[in-house]
C-alpha cells in the first residue's frame, strides 16, 4: 500500500481515509472502483484508494453459499496510515492557488 500513498499528503505527514465502491469480476479482482468519500479532501487519497483497490484488493468469487458473486458490487473503507516513525519533508507545502478563501488570505499578507 505504501506505494499508493499520495505524494502530498505523505510531504505534509497527513493520514486520511476513504470508500470506494468496485465491481467483482468473476475471478475475484476489483474493476469500475469509483469513489464513494474522502477526508480529508485534497490530498489525493480518493484517486490512490481507486489505484490500489484496482491493483491489488481480490474478493473471493463465491459467497458463503458457495453463489458466485461475479458482476457484484462491494464498498470498500481503506485508512490510509503513515509508516511507524515517518518525519514529514522539511519542503514547504505548495503555494495556494485558486480563489476560495485560503487562496485569498494567503495573497493578502
Amino acid at each position: 500500500m505504501a506505494q499508493f500513498y499520495p505524494t502530498r499528503a505523505l510531504m505534509l505527514g497527513v493520514e486520511g481515509a476513504s470508500r470506494v465502491r468496485c465491481r467483482i469480476l468473476a475471478t475475484g479482482r476489483l474493476a469500475n472502483c469509483a469513489l464513494v468519500s474522502e477526508d480529508p479532501a485534497g490530498y489525493g487519497f480518493g484517486e490512490a484508494s481507486v489505484a490500489m483497490a484496482e491493483a491489488t484488493l481480490h474478493v473471493a468469487p463465491l459467497d458463503n453459499r458457495g453463489v458466485p458473486v461475479r458482476g457484484g458490487t462491494i464498498t470498500v473503507f481503506i485508512a490510509w496510515k503513515l509508516p511507524p516513525g515517518f518525519a514529514p519533508s522539511s519542503q514547504p507545502p505548495a503555494p495556494v492557488s485558486g480563489n476560495g478563501p485560503a487562496a485569498r488570505a494567503a495573497s493578502s499578507h
